[in-house]
């Protein structure tokens, strides 16, 4: 048992250190209850898509971990492989 976890952990790290999988940060834009989609758009611009819209709302800070689909010379097909809430926007307190 132990030693799986291990190897797993070897894994993500060797991913990390190559940067298949990378952390990001993203505030949420759009929301449709319908399809169960979230939109989430990061600070450089680009805009990705997830499903579970659970109990977010537009506005919510999201911290991503992000799969570049082995194609590390762009990131317009990187895909979203985790996302949490991290937070809320200061335009929300007002």
């Amino acid at each position: 048992m132990v030693r799986k976890k291990i190897a797993v952990l070897a894994s993500v790290m060797i991913l990390l250190a190559e940067g298949i999988i990378y952390p990001a940060v993203g505030v949420v834009t759009r929301i449709n209850y319908e399809t169960d989609i979230v939109t989430v758009q990061r600070a450089n611009g680009h805009v990705y898509e997830f499903e579970g819209v659970e109990d977010l709302l537009e506005g919510d800070v999201m911290a991503l971990l992000m799969f570049n689909n082995f194609t590390g010379n762009t990131i317009e097909d990187d895909e979203v492989i985790s996302a949490r809430y991290s937070g809320f926007t200061k335009d929300d307190i007002e």
